[in-house]
């Protein structure tokens, strides 16, 4: 996922056993502002769980960048 001058970023995953996960990311200044979850992306004890693979992806991506400009910066 680029993140950039882009208002809002959406994308869309499909899982097995049949579920599917919309997911639209609100950027606002460089930073996440509004995550919305769309689809069949329940289980049956756990709300929005089949979204967590975008959302897992998001904070790894972040974490990995932050790692780089910070070895950057020394």
């Amino acid at each position: 996922m680029a993140v950039g001058a882009i208002p809002a970023v959406g994308g869309s995953v499909n899982v097995a056993p049949g579920g599917y996960c919309n997911t639209q990311i609100r950027m606002l200044n460089g930073h996440v502002a509004e995550v919305a979850y769309a689809g069949d992306n329940n289980l049956p004890n756990s709300r929005d769980a089949l979204c967590v693979s975008t959302v897992d992806a998001c904070v790894a991506y972040a974490r990995q960048r932050n790692r780089r400009a910070t070895a950057v910066s020394r």
